[in-house]
């Protein structure tokens, strides 16, 4: 399994909620002391095959995003313990070696 270097945090716009997913998936990695991953935010529109080693998404566009490779989906996007959560499911799923 290769290791996540890039995640992409997205929402149907690419504006706000994105951003501020952005801000809250660099603030629990920090936490969970995940260092050296490259974070970025995009709308819907911007997602493309390999764009970023893994997903972040609100669960509404999931189903759409699922497709251009790994993904997370969030149901609340500025709860870090709901991010957290997340996050811990797929990496304790997909070991960083």
């Amino acid at each position: 399994m290769a290791k996540v270097q890039s995640i992409m945090c997205v929402c149907p716009a690419g504006l706000g909620s994105s951003l501020i997913l952005s801000m809250k998936v660099e603030a629990v990695l920090k936490d969970m002391g995940m260092e050296g991953i490259s974070i970025k935010h995009a709308s819907l529109g911007e997602v493309t095959k390999g764009c970023a080693d893994l997903l972040v998404v609100s669960s509404d566009i999931y189903d759409q995003c699922k497709e251009y490779g790994d993904t997370v989906a969030v149901t609340n996007m500025v709860k870090k313990d709901v991010i957290r959560a997340a996050l811990e499911e797929y990496f304790n799923t997909h070991p960083q070696d």
